[in-house]
């Protein structure tokens, strides 16, 4: 049986409902998951910052009062009081931010109107609060009309006649932010100041004032703090940013915040305050939430798989699995196997094609002697072993084809005999180059390289969950379409899987076809990197494992290539790693790893060891020329290095190789 529906389908919280998010809530393993992580309890105020689909408002929207009444049902009331805390969520991207600007206004009568139509907003959100709870409370006894006396203090005119009840408070605050949006609308389309507006409220004295007098009022807020979710922050302008962060260094009892936004998305931490900064640590916290993922690895593969088995669950696929498949989630995709890999490889031509280009490159009446002896069809894995022993011999300057040849032979009968004994050449290289050698066998036999399984998966999302969705979205899609049926009898097909691989990283690399702060189109900047770690990798004799990162001298990053490179890392095309200082230097360099959901674009490595050294020539040609003649002369520097005959542009023989 095969089900209609994609269960991967949906990959943005903003599209699911709050039953939804309680549905497919899944948290991250070890302590309190993501608890420890947006402190709901904590008052100091905390951002929570993270890439595009990182999964920032799911989390936020887990934390609100509508996801804790869904949560505790009956017992809302009793987990509030256990829990300490109610949780306000509001959604920039609802605010139409961008309507308060504008030259029909001064500076600061927006900076006023906005700052009122905000404390309108979030009053109402915590009113909606008290009312739901009431309504389904109905054995508390509350005076309304006495609490509504307290409230009357907040403005700063007298209201006593506006309101009398809960309801008439939200009444009246929607009222008055009707006003608000009618002023403001028509003053853009006719140029005009608004006159009839009249801000009743400083500052503050709502967002901070209403959860005090509530907490004092009802029993069930005693102690109880009152958290401001403030998602998409991102969609504010600068002043509003400015006047949001006053309101945290401001901060008053029982109300703290949790800012969400795009990493990249904190335009200032400039207060209205004497125009002082926010101080990180004293009066606020910063999470980067994807990297938080990416350092706890092993947590955020069983996260990822948790996230998998419940799409799965909901979708009504795991009760149907067949019980050969036994509930693992790395049994739903097809792994690769080497031994199977090597043993089709056997069974093709009796000369592979990489000994073949050897015999072409070899300017030596011995070649066919040295083929021979590097030949070792029982395990085309050794034999590709030794011809790159032979290549970086030959890049050493080692010019004794023959007896390098035989060398590498004796060589390969030890390490056969004992495979443990870590002297030995091969085993030195396969200890750190068996991916890459894998990989290049591959190439070699026209094979595509094995994108496959679900930790693979799973690491090329590079902590991002959206990325992790979108890829099983497609991957289904192609399963459906070829014919199969996936999560029931047999594992999804290496082809399904590559497909959908591949759809994902277009979907990816959309954002990138527009043009950089520089004026370069990202896709040239992100593809020079691919091109430039794909030729190295897959080179003869390379220089580093595994290669997917790459480092830069700080010095060599002027203000428009950093703007570019902030741009690459604030999409996550590039992911930014600590800073290393070079050896005997004090040089900084700056690391950066391409982000797995691309490596397959260009044949890296998901898993990455070695780092790539660009120097300023490399820098300014991959991210500072339109052109791609520089770009181009500096691969063709980079493969005269790396691949036989190993000969410097220029120059007839290497006479100082980097490494080896």
């Amino acid at each position: 049986m095969i089900k209609n529906s994609n269960p991967f389908n949906i990959t943005k919280a903003v599209d699911y409902s709050d039953l939804e998010i309680d549905k497919f809530w899944v948290d991250i393993p070890g302590g309190n998951g993501f608890s420890d992580i947006v402190k709901p309890q904590q008052v100091m105020p905390i951002m929570i910052l993270g890439g595009k689909g990182s999964g920032k408002t799911h989390i936020m929207r887990y934390f609100s009062f509508n996801l804790q009444k869904i949560r505790y049902g009956n017992d809302l009331l009793k987990f509030i009081e256990k829990d300490k805390y109610v949780g306000v969520f509001l959604r920039c991207g609802g605010l139409n931010s961008s309507k308060f600007i504008g030259e029909s206004q001064s500076d600061d009568a927006w900076k006023n109107i906005f700052s009122y139509y905000f404390e309108l907003w979030l009053s109402q959100l915590v009113i909606n609060i008290v009312e739901e709870i009431l309504e389904t409370n109905r054995e508390i006894s509350v005076d309304e009309s006495n609490i509504c006396k307290q409230i009357y203090n907040l403005f700063d005119l007298d209201v006593a006649n506006e309101f009398d009840s809960f309801s008439g408070l939200k009444a009246y605050l929607q009222k008055l932010q009707r006003g608000i949006d009618y002023e403001v609308n028509n003053c853009a389309i006719t140029g005009e100041k608004i006159s009839s507006s009249r801000i009743l409220v400083s500052p503050g004295k709502l967002i901070f004032g209403l959860p005090k007098i509530l907490q004092n009022v009802f029993k069930f807020f005693n102690g109880c703090q009152f958290i401001y979710l403030i998602d998409e922050y991102e969609n504010l302008l600068d002043y509003q940013q400015k006047y949001i962060n006053t309101l945290i260094r401001e901060r008053e009892d029982p109300v703290s915040f949790r800012i969400g936004a795009r990493w990249y998305g904190i335009k200032t931490y400039k207060t209205f305050s004497g125009n002082e900064d926010l101080k990180i640590e004293s009066e606020y916290e910063k999470i980067v939430i994807d990297q938080l993922l990416r350092d706890r690895q092993d947590a955020y593969a069983e996260f990822a798989k948790q996230i998998f088995m419940s799409r799965l669950k909901q979708a009504g696929f795991i009760s149907s699995l067949n019980n050969d498949i036994n509930f693992k989630p790395n049994n739903y995709f097809r792994e690769f196997s080497l031994n199977n890999f090597l043993e089709t490889l056997r069974d093709k031509e009796s000369v592979p094609p990489y000994l073949k280009k050897l015999g072409s490159i070899l300017n030596t009446k011995d070649a066919n002697k040295i083929i021979d002896i590097l030949r070792y069809r029982e395990n085309p894995l050794i034999e590709r072993t030794s011809l790159m022993l032979f290549f970086r011999s030959w890049k050493n300057g080692q010019n004794d084809f023959f007896n390098n040849a035989v060398s590498i032979a004796d060589d390969r009968t030890a390490y056969i005999s004992h495979p443990k004994e870590r002297n030995s050449k091969h085993f030195k290289v396969l200890d750190k180059f068996k991916n890459d050698l894998i990989d290049q066998l591959h190439r070699e036999n026209l094979e595509k390289l094995p994108y496959m399984g679900l930790d693979k998966i799973i690491k090329m999302s590079a902590g991002i969950p959206r990325l992790f969705l979108i890829t099983l979205k497609h991957i289904y899609r192609w399963s459906i379409y070829n014919g199969e049926t996936p999560f029931f009898e047999k594992p999804i097909s290496e082809d399904a899987q590559l497909k959908g691989i591949e759809d994902a990283i277009k979907w990816f690399l959309d954002d990138a076809r527009v043009s950089g702060p520089s004026g370069i189109p990202i896709a040239n900047t992100i593809d020079r990197v691919g091109q430039l770690m794909h030729l190295v990798r897959f080179s003869d004799a390379p220089p580093e494992c595994s290669l997917s990162s790459f480092t830069i001298n700080s010095s060599d990053i002027d203000e428009e290539i950093q703007k570019t490179l902030d741009y690459l890392e604030q999409y996550s095309y590039l992911i930014k790693g600590p800073v290393r200082r070079e050896k005997n230097s004090s040089i900084q360099r700056a690391t950066f790893q391409i982000n797995g959901l691309l490596s397959p674009h260009w044949e890296l490595p998901i898993f990455t060891r070695g780092v790539l050294q660009l120097d300023t020539k490399d820098v300014k040609a991959i991210f500072g020329c339109k052109s791609d003649d520089d770009f181009n002369k500096i691969k063709g520097n980079r493969k005269s290095r790396y691949y036989a005959p190993f000969k410097e542009v220029g120059e007839k023989t290497n006479p100082n190789p980097e490494l080896f």
